[in-house]
């Protein structure tokens, strides 16, 4: 399931849909407060996921928690625009059942995943899609982290994952303070354990 958190972003979604067309099945994550999307029509296999206004990391583990069951977690920024057709279904299929895939952002290339796949499977050991630590930020650079550590990167240079940064609202208030100290905190302290956990997994399943 691809999970594209949005708030104030109908202009930027819509552009999303428009050019990317994926073919996958997805939520638009919205806050029950926001009034933007009202009246906007999404693909067939696509639906609105509209919960009290919280924090990016308790949104996408919110909708971990109502769809648990998923073959693969995608998280997709609403200031994207991807290539080529079917760009989801590779990167689904690289991801599936343990591994983490991510396409060309026209930035970090293979040294960061802005957006990502990741397995199902991996997903639920792991127990959640944005590690719990942070606000908004750094979902990113966990998976990306988990999937060098413990060699489950599956990167696509063939896959355009453009992101359009904007630095409006909906960007000035996901700078949550504390993000970047958490961040160093897990890196010191407790990425070596996630990465641990990711790889006694994906050596199970290859024994298996």
């Amino acid at each position: 399931m691809i999970l594209v958190p949005s708030r104030g972003r109908r202009a930027g979604l819509e552009r999303f849909f428009e050019v990317s067309k994926p073919k996958l099945v997805g939520r638009v994550l919205i806050d029950d407060d926001d009034p933007s999307y009202e009246g906007m029509t999404l693909p067939d296999n696509w639906a609105f996921f509209s919960r009290p206004r919280a924090k990016t990391t308790q949104i996408l583990n919110r909708a971990f928690e109502a769809f648990p069951q998923q073959d693969f977690y995608a998280v997709v920024g609403d200031d994207m625009v991807c290539n080529p057709e079917g760009w989801d279904t590779i990167l689904a299929d690289e991801a599936a059942p343990h591994y983490v895939a991510w396409g060309d952002d026209g930035r970090w290339g293979s040294k960061l995943c802005p957006s990502f796949f990741v397995g199902g499977d991996l997903v639920r050991v792991m127990g959640w899609i944005a590690n719990p630590s942070f606000g908004h930020l750094y979902a990113d650079s966990v998976w990306w982290m988990i999937a060098r550590g413990a060699g489950l990167g599956h990167y696509r240079p063939d896959v355009s994952m453009l992101h359009i940064n904007q630095k409006d609202q909906t960007y000035m208030e996901r700078q949550t303070r504390g993000d970047h100290d958490a961040f160093e905190r897990l890196r010191a302290d407790g990425m070596s354990a996630l990465i641990d956990r990711a790889n006694l997994f994906a050596s199970s399943k290859v024994a298996a």
